[in-house]
């Protein structure tokens, strides 16, 4: 389905010949196990070349503007089997990972910010996506935001110029609901279900994605009027900065991260927790 050269064999994708057929399916595949948590886990940098596919196909499908092409992607598809959710988190993980395929994960990450910022018609790949699938993406971008800073990025010698707090924000708000069109119930949703079934849905084991499910409940309990503009790169990072308890026991931010992280963890392990960070 790929020649090495930066070209997609088989041609216009639209027209049905057997060779076309053959690699809008090949791709497909390769897009699917490409953005399979279990199957990257498993192969980690011998899935480096599906990142280079992937990029080649967004390129060429974006300037043929065959991007959510109905015909050829199932929903929630920029193209065949790269569904918008599954490329951001991909990209997010390889780049924490300092993966081999981490320059081409930037570079998309980059290019998704761009095609989330366009106005799209019926066939935009965030509409009617699941509010869990929603949740989960968002946990995978805290995760992200909070560990990003400490990673050199230096795969295998080659520096990585990661995407900027703009590119990143904009993704996160279409994917949340709060861009094209702006649905602060949606996104009210997300931070319910990330908050309360993190653990279920989230991008670690279970008892590992209580950070995360901390910082959605400081979202909940805040007003939604300031919702559909926030920096929630910043937002994040600023609240992984409020210290603990223990720290400034008087302070109304630090009290109410503390008592996000208790609805979180739970009474018995939030004390227990808390202990642990006094001594």
């Amino acid at each position: 389905t790929h020649d090495g050269n930066g070209t997609i064999r088989g041609g216009n994708p639209k027209m049905k010949s057997p060779e076309t057929l053959l690699s809008t399916a090949a791709l497909r595949r390769a897009m699917e196990l490409w953005t399979d948590p279990h199957v990257l886990a498993s192969c980690g940098d011998a899935m480096a070349p599906a990142a280079s596919l992937a990029v080649t196909a967004v390129e060429y499908y974006q300037l043929h503007n065959l991007l959510c092409e109905e015909h050829l992607c199932n929903a929630h598809e920029l193209v065949p089997g790269l569904a918008i959710d599954n490329l951001a988190m991909t990209c997010m993980k390889e780049i924490l990972d300092g993966a081999g395929s981490a320059s081409y994960s930037s570079k998309l990450l980059k290019s998704l910010k761009d095609i989330c910022g366009k106005v799209w018609d019926a066939n935009c790949p965030s509409r009617n996506l699941p509010i869990e699938r929603r949740a989960t993406f968002a946990i995978a971008f805290y995760d992200y935001v909070e560990n990003a800073d400490n990673n050199s990025f230096s795969s295998y010698g080659r520096g990585v110029e990661l995407p900027d707090n703009d590119d990143m924000n904009q993704i996160f708000r279409t994917i949340v609901g709060l861009h094209n069109p702006i649905d602060t119930t949606i996104a009210g949703s997300v931070w319910k279900t990330a908050a309360e079934d993190g653990e279920l849905i989230g991008v670690h084991g279970s008892g590992c994605n209580y950070r995360s499910r901390a910082f959605f409940y400081y979202l909940l309990r805040s007003e939604s009027d300031g919702w559909e503009g926030m920096d929630v790169t910043k937002l994040i990072k600023e609240f992984v900065d409020i210290p603990r308890i223990h720290k400034a026991p008087d302070d109304p931010k630090v009290k109410e991260k503390d008592e996000c992280f208790r609805l979180a963890e739970g009474d018995k392990r939030h004390e227990e927790m808390n202990r642990i960070f006094s001594s």
